[in-house]
């Protein structure tokens, strides 16, 4: 039974809403409760009716950068009932099903196979096209002002019905919308009950799709006739073309313009002040053009964060390394101190692997760094790390592959490496929405030999390329990696026996190749000639 299936898979630890259910009692009664729960859905969908008490939510406000006197600096999260919760996750699995085809596909928030990764590589691989051609892209960011709380909920029904969804789940979602309360609940002290005017619900599973139905019709408003392009991750947007003339610059500001008139119509505010333009080129004289948004000049930058990467105009990492340091820097000084006589070595190792080396992989198939002085900076964080994990002194005489080897990790560049070819295995396999064909073509061989032969597996032309940015982006570098996998590794069917291979691979690379002195041993195929691998000997590269 589905109720049945969803109520197990409650996470215990998940904190209950405002009718102070326990999720862990839900998850040890499901036997016992999920037929009468069933009826009880069935019975809510036939009546277009949801229960008012799984309405109510209760806001806990999570304190975001100081002062704490500023009630802006506050986060809130909505904490719903978990039973209201379980059936929005039925009707999710239902809808979805229904509406899944009719999202469009520059949208990447909240569905399967989509992420920020997905989001920003297939813009930033665009843009490095462009940029290889020595040709100019604008790229203007948009920031709605609270669009998940400005929704406007008639407008978000005709959306819905738009969608083929009528009758009574129609008045369903209607009566789900309305008559929304919130109570804001602080330690030992509750607010009174105020009214949800206008938004999706904050904190639930039909929330973010309701969003996404809201805005679907946005990008084909914007792109109509035109070649400018819009991505969106749920409200985070972005419109960008390349530019050659000014008449270039002119079509963007109408699909700017376009934007606005979305905006107004749907009663969605563009919040001015935050919307900015980055021009990527590597022109001494780019093609300049003072855009607007409603009648007021936006405003330009050389660095704009995009889903918690630093995009520069000229497509480097180095801005980005730095701030990522800096985080996991903090972080790994934070847990130095408070671990101060705590001497478990494993203990100190899941640590800085769940709070330090986080921050230094979000979204790496985008900017993992591929220069010599980048690649030392994320790697003398982790050398430090790894003398704090094992305890040692600055001025051990233990080395940092030593060090590796004990803690069974892996150097941070082979560890970007791994995630490269771990996430391109996906992407080749359909696990994710992007397709690779769009950005790779297999390599067709015109004789077969024993290393071409289509047995050995998948293998990728490499593009001539003319810049060495677009030469280092994720596609390109990643293609050379894979093909000169073992054909063992790379014939693998299923996901965790490749992850396995692949992993002991890197581990063998460490072992044998690696070499802190060398940087040409940093990467598995060789920096400078880009087609031979570091596992053949040194005498036969270059």
């Amino acid at each position: 039974m589905e109720v049945e299936a969803l109520l197990l898979s409650i996470d215990p630890s998940k904190a209950q809403g405002p009718d102070q259910i326990p999720a862990r009692l839900l998850k040890e009664c499901a036997q016992e409760i999920s037929e009468s729960l069933c009826l009880l859905f069935n019975k809510s969908l036939q009546t277009g009716i949801f229960p008012q008490q799984w309405k109510l939510a209760n806001i806990v406000p999570i304190l975001k950068k100081c002062p704490a006197s500023n009630v802006q600096n506050y986060r809130p999260i909505s904490l719903l009932s978990n039973i209201g919760k379980i059936f929005e996750r039925c009707v999710f699995n239902r809808v979805i099903n229904h509406i899944s085809n009719q999202l469009h596909n520059f949208q990447h928030g909240f569905l399967k196979g989509k992420s920020c990764t997905t989001h920003l590589l297939q813009v930033i691989d665009e843009i490095g096209r462009s940029l290889d051609c020595a040709e100019q892209t604008d790229i203007i960011y948009l920031d709605f002002a609270k669009a998940f709380d400005k929704v406007n909920h008639s407008l978000l029904l005709d959306k819905i019905s738009g969608f083929g969804i009528d009758g009574n789940l129609l008045k369903w979602f209607g009566n789900y919308l309305s008559d929304r309360r919130q109570q804001v609940t602080i330690p030992g002290s509750t607010s009174g009950v105020l009214p949800v005017l206008s938004g999706v619900p904050q904190g639930s599973i039909l929330g973010p799709l309701l969003f996404l139905m809201f805005i679907n019709d946005l990008p084909d408003s914007v792109m109509e006739n035109s070649d400018a392009k819009m991505v969106l991750f749920a409200d985070d947007s972005k419109i960008y073309k390349t530019i050659r003339t000014t008449s270039d610059c002119m079509a963007l500001q109408t699909s700017i313009d376009r934007t606005s008139i979305w905006s107004c119509e749907n009663k969605m505010l563009l919040n001015s002040k935050k919307c900015t333009i980055v021009s990527v080129n590597r022109k001494t004289q780019a093609t300049t053009f003072s855009y607007t948004l409603g009648g007021l000049p936006l405003g330009k930058t050389n660095c704009e964060k995009d889903l918690g990467v630093l995009i520069k105009s000229d497509l480097k990492w180095d801005a980005h390394v730095l701030s990522i340091s800096k985080r996991a820097n903090n972080a790994l000084g934070y847990i130095r101190r408070g671990t101060t006589g705590f001497n478990d070595v494993d203990s100190r190792k899941v640590l800085y692997m769940a709070l330090v080396r986080n921050h230094l992989v979000h979204a790496s198939q985008v900017w993992a760094p591929q220069s010599v002085h980048l690649i030392k900076q994320l790697e003398s964080l982790q050398r430090r790390a790894t003398k704090y994990i094992l305890c040692l002194p600055y001025d051990t005489t233990i080395t940092y592959k030593d060090r590796l080897l004990k803690l069974d990790l892996l150097p941070m560049s082979y560890w970007h490496e791994y995630l490269d070819v771990l996430y391109l295995y996906k992407l080749a396999s359909g696990m994710l929405s992007l397709k690779l064909h769009d950005f790779l073509k297999v390599k067709q061989p015109l004789r077969v030999t024993r290393r071409s032969n289509p047995s050995s597996g998948l293998m990728f032309d490499i593009p001539k390329v003319r810049t060495v940015t677009y030469q280092s982006s994720y596609f390109i570098r990643t293609a050379r990696i894979w093909n000169e996998l073992p054909s063992s590794i790379r014939l693998l069917e299923t996901l965790c026996q490749f992850k396995n291979s692949l992993l002991k691979y890197y581990k063998d690379c460490l072992k044998t190749i690696y070499d802190t002195d060398n940087p040409r041993t940093w990467k598995t195929i060789c920096p400078k000639c880009h087609n031979c691998s570091v596992l053949v000997k040194q005498s036969q590269c270059c």
